[in-house]
């Protein structure tokens, strides 16, 4: 609480998932599996949230939130460098 009616929230997080499917299977022209080689790995995610609430009675709130979220390992088109071919022709 900040003031009476004022109040800060915060939050961070880092949450993993795996790399879409269509990703970890994509054929080339021979039909090989092009990424099984490469090593997909999960996907991270860093969170930063922060925010002002403001409580002007018991039954209603004001909030404005800003965050920053950054990602690592994330799979792109190796020769595009984009991170899917449909974006590429879309």
């Amino acid at each position: 609480m900040i003031l009476p009616e004022f109040y800060f929230n915060a939050n961070v997080g880092r949450y993993y998932q795996n790399p879409a499917y269509t990703t970890m299977g994509y054929r080339n022209n021979d039909g090989e599996l092009v990424n099984k080689q490469n090593g997909l790995t999960y996907i991270s995610a860093d969170h930063i949230v922060g925010g002002l609430e403001l409580r002007p009675n018991d039954h209603s709130r004001i909030t404005l939130e800003g965050f920053f979220k950054t990602y690592d390992k994330y799979p792109r088109h190796f020769i595009r460098r984009i991170s899917s071919y449909k974006e590429y022709i879309g």
